[in-house]
Order: structure tokens, then sequence, then C-alpha cells
């Protein structure tokens, strides 16, 4: 992910704010196919902002109420026009 990500010019971060909140949790996914989502959230980041004077996605995991996760994916690029 993060060799697409540079070999298409872009600095990939990924942050987490696991390890302050948390000691340890467990979450339930079928592994292939939530990485295989993340890979496709950071490919539309690539191609949506592709033309983006700012090459830049950052990914953010983090845990609210202590029971659900939440991933953001997030890039600078001009976003879809709303009648798409």
């Amino acid at each position: 992910m993060s060799g697409q990500a540079v070999s298409a010019g872009f600095d990939l971060t990924v942050k987490s704010d696991l390890v302050d909140t948390v000691q340890e949790i467990e979450v339930n996914v079928v592994e292939g196919l939530f990485i295989q989502i993340v890979i496709n959230l950071v490919d539309n980041a690539i191609k949506y902002s592709n033309q983006s004077d700012t090459k830049k996605i950052d990914i953010i995991f983090s845990v609210q109420d202590k029971q659900e996760l939440t991933v953001n994916v997030s890039d600078y690029g001009h976003g879809v026009e709303l009648e798409q």
C-alpha cells in the first residue's frame, strides 16, 4: 500500500491513538476484506487527488468509547462533484 502511494508521488502517513487509549483491542473482521477496503480507499485517494498540489494521504485509526474502531483515510484532492 505504501509502495503504491510512494510510486504515485504521495506521502502516506499512518497514525493511531490505540496506544494511548487502550492496552489491547480485539477487532472482529475478515482480515483479507478489511485490508482490501483500506487498499481501495488509498487507491481512490490517489486516483481522485492525483492533480492536487498536496500529494498526501493520512490514515488514522482511533477507538470510540473503547468499543468502536474508526478508520479515516484523508486526501487533499478536490473531491467528487455532488452530482456524482
